[in-house]
């Protein structure tokens, strides 16, 4: 069994990461979740104007607010939980950056883009 030093406070962390991983490592995955958030707010808002107001002369105006809602929540949730997932994925990714003196010792991260992981999964 390995033993593991535990640490207890942020800086520590903080600074491990940063050595070990460089800067980045702390932003890894935000790609994806900007593309999440982009999409998923243009299906929100375009999608629910065109339902509430299909649902609105049949069901009356609280219930063609509520299906709409639930049925752009739904739609937008289906499309971009892939993106959700590849942004776990790629900040879980904890494999040391490849650097110049010691690439050949260091693995490469599992995932390089956001669409290879896409891919991979």
């Amino acid at each position: 069994m390995t033993s593991r030093t535990v640490r207890k406070n942020l800086a520590p962390n903080t600074i491990e990461i940063s050595v070990n991983q460089g800067l980045f490592a702390f932003f890894r995955g935000t790609n994806a979740l900007i593309y999440k958030t982009v999409i998923s707010n243009t299906l929100r808002f375009g999608l629910y104007e065109s339902l509430f107001q299909g649902l609105e002369a049949s069901k009356g105006q609280f219930a063609a607010s509520v299906g709409a809602a639930t049925a752009t929540a739904l739609v937008a949730t289906a499309v971009t939980y892939p993106l959700d997932l590849a942004q776990g994925r790629m900040a879980a990714d904890m494999t040391k950056k490849s650097t110049g003196v010691v690439a050949s010792a260091a693995k490469p991260r599992l995932y390089s883009s956001v669409r290879d992981c896409l891919q991979q999964t």
